[in-house]
């Protein structure tokens, strides 16, 4: 317990706090937590925890998502995330294997460069090819070296109209 002066009053400070969170390891990085006070205006750190939070496998694939690439639907992009920059693998179907394309992002390349930023990893592209439409199709994406994601289902399906046109939207990063 802390004691403080202020104004000919004191006022008896309590620094405790309990929190319980389930964090998703989206930035693969060391986590600290810190509690503050005062808000935006005049924000003060009022306690740090003692240690870090880390992550027993940062490099490991994360987020896949999947995405039309044509109306043939003979073909499906699996995205993912990791912390390596090594090309990774899709294994999909009976034992057929695609190599990722591997980009990514730097704090440089944002508009806003002092707050908020975290190390996005990095992107991993690979393509399922000659699919059979409406067939139900497993997939996993890794590395023996980052590890594996676990085994996905995904049911192919054609479109309807062979004009019919439908928009994807994605989105990566952080909002305000």
């Amino acid at each position: 317990m802390k004691q403080a002066r202020v104004d000919k009053m004191i006022l008896v400070l309590i620094m405790s706090a309990c929190m319980q969170a389930q964090y998703l390891n989206r930035s693969r990085t060391d986590i600290e937590f810190v509690l503050f006070a005062g808000g935006f205006a005049t924000p003060c750190i009022l306690k740090k925890s003692n240690t870090k939070l880390s992550f027993t496998n940062p490099k490991q694939p994360l987020y896949g998502h999947l995405s039309s690439i044509d109306s043939t639907a003979t073909s499906m992009r699996v995205t993912w995330v990791s912390g390596d920059k090594t090309p990774q693998q899709l294994q999909y179907g009976d034992g057929k294997s695609q190599t990722s394309q591997v980009s990514t992002f730097t704090q440089n390349d944002m508009c806003t460069k002092d707050f908020g930023w975290h190390d996005p990893g990095f992107i991993h592209s690979a393509v399922m090819t000659d699919l059979n439409p409406s067939a139900t199709y497993s997939y996993t994406y890794g590395s023996d070296s980052t590890g594996w994601s676990e085994e996905n289902k995904q049911k192919h399906h054609q479109l309807e109209e062979p004009d019919e046109v439908r928009f994807w939207h994605m989105e990566y990063g952080k909002g305000s």
